[in-house]
């Protein structure tokens, strides 16, 4: 008898620790240029990207600055050909970093704005021509999870507490077809 009684009490702890993302968030990209038939993202010119809190309460996310937030937006474009290039930021060394979140209101926008400089991206020197694109943010706090609260330390404890408060999950948007332009 106590086997329904496990079951219940696991997937009770599942929905309550696992982040439902596909609910928490819509994400849209807003092109360079659009027009009826055409929207354009122009590789050495900003485009953006919205995040849009969808529930009741606050969520916090990263800003892209510090690098919590740094690496979180990518990108997969399909050509023609079916060929699949995946966009994503390049390596960079922090002289300075801490974590800099960034407390969403529900119903409200968090704006990425977003060029694609060589410096700043991998992946992009096969854009070109009609793509189909799809945005990604993915937020995970693994790289902390092994961190524990340190009572000896207030400053240390804090951060903790702040790093593991920040929303955690993947969202997608749906895709979009653009025209690429070098």
């Amino acid at each position: 008898m106590h086997f329904p009684f496990t079951c219940a009490v696991v997937l009770i702890f599942t929905l309550t620790v696992l982040p439902v993302a596909a609910g928490d968030w819509a994400i849209d990209v807003v092109p360079s240029d659009s027009g009826k038939e055409n929207k354009v993202i122009y590789i050495h010119y900003p485009f953006s990207v919205v995040l849009t809190n969808l529930t009741d309460h606050d969520l916090t996310l990263w800003k892209e600055w510090c690098s919590w937030g740094y690496f979180n937006l990518s990108f997969e474009l399909t050509g023609k050909d079916g060929k699949v290039v995946k966009v994503s930021k390049a390596g960079r060394g922090w002289t300075r970093n801490g974590p800099a979140p960034y407390v969403v209101a529900p119903g409200k926008p968090f704006v990425l704005n977003v060029t694609f400089k060589s410096q700043d991206w991998e992946g992009t020197e096969n854009l070109n021509g009609p793509m189909t694109l799809k945005a990604i943010y993915k937020n995970s706090n693994e790289a902390f999870s092994g961190k524990k609260p340190n009572p000896q330390n207030q400053i240390q404890d804090d951060m903790q507490k702040l790093i593991h408060s920040a929303w955690v999950g993947q969202v997608e948007s749906e895709p979009m077809q653009v025209t690429m332009v070098r």
